[in-house]
């Protein structure tokens, strides 16, 4: 199947200063937050200095109404043992855990729908999520069509290709960016997806990597840690998910899976490849624009369920997404 991807705008917040404010007075009547720390989380918004200071406020006020609109209570600028700031602390009932809300920064990567003729590419028996930035005007002609399913045949994940004209212009790229295990009984097959610049896209995980890892400095002992990166648009679910997991590689230091010819693993540029940064056991993504986010969930935690459940609904993920964690 030939995907058709248009990414729309990401405001940060959905919600403007007025309805943020209407917001936060509804939860100080519901006791969901004290009118102190409403009144200061006003004040820093409508007195910060800079747009993106201002920004990275509204993020933190959209962040707790999230937490309040899932059924818990939220105390926000709390000073942890050793003087560190946690965003927001979060009580759930008897559980009580610890934000740190990080403005993930992200300006949608560019994505134009893919030309028509990249259809006949889909047919290809290969178990590949493969990216595509068309850079073309028009459909891709015959020679790019028989480069590109030359690639295709015979590439591995993380092989790129870079497409060019008659004139051996760079035209777009081709890269082989996931395993695509078979659905149901059908075989494998090749799925093209439109992508933005893979410099870009990278430049991206590391940024993200960066606000992960800054909030991995503020947790606080005692109590369990959640990182929220808030914002960026469609695309920032990929650019977090290679941030907390490492982008997709062939491990041929590992056994395959069962009806799989290689095994597939992550990079070391995920924040939690082998036993780094072991204190953290919960990300999320909570976008600002589209309605569902995403968690991802250290494998080797333990972690109380109601911090996962609390999570998932305060970003609108799925209930069977936890999604995996360390290698």
């Amino acid at each position: 199947m030939l995907y058709r991807h248009m990414v729309p705008p990401d405001p940060i917040p959905m919600r403007d200063d007025a309805a943020l404010e209407a917001a936060l007075f509804d939860a100080v009547a519901e006791n969901a937050i004290s009118s102190r720390d409403t009144r200061d989380l006003l004040h820093r918004m409508k007195s910060a200095p800079r747009a993106p200071r201002r920004d990275a406020v509204r993020c933190e006020i959209e962040v707790a109404l999230r937490f309040i609109e899932a059924g818990s209570r939220v105390r926000a600028e709390v000073t942890g043992p050793q003087g560190r700031s946690v965003d927001l602390e979060v009580h759930a009932g008897d559980c009580v855990f610890a934000v740190h809300v990080k403005r993930l920064q992200v300006s949608p990567l560019p994505l134009g729908p893919l030309p028509l003729g990249f259809g006949e590419l889909v047919s290809i028996p290969r178990p590949y999520l493969v990216g595509v930035e068309w850079l073309g005007s028009g459909e891709p002609d015959a020679d790019v069509l028989s480069a590109a399913r030359e690639f295709l045949l015979r590439a591995r994940i993380g092989d790129r290709l870079v497409l060019r004209n008659a004139e051996e212009r760079p035209i777009g790229a081709m890269e082989i960016a996931a395993p695509r295990p078979p659905e149901r009984e059908d075989p494998p097959r090749i799925r093209l997806v439109a992508t933005g610049n893979a410099n870009q896209a990278t430049a991206l995980v590391r940024r993200a990597g960066r606000l992960l890892r800054r909030g991995y400095r503020q947790f606080v002992p005692n109590r369990e840690n959640v990182i929220v990166l808030a914002g960026g648009g469609p695309t920032a679910r990929d650019v977090v998910d290679r941030a907390v997991l490492g982008g997709h590689v062939e491990r041929w230091d590992q056994f395959p899976r069962l009806n799989q010819r290689v095994a597939h693993g992550r990079n070391e540029e995920g924040l939690w490849q082998g036993r780094r940064f072991e204190r953290s056991h919960l990300v999320a993504w909570c976008p600002l624009a589209i309605p569902q986010g995403s968690i991802w969930v250290r494998e080797s935690s333990v972690i109380p369920p109601t911090v996962i459940d609390v999570a998932r609904r305060a970003v609108g993920a799925e209930p069977e997404t936890p999604s995996q964690a360390s290698s």
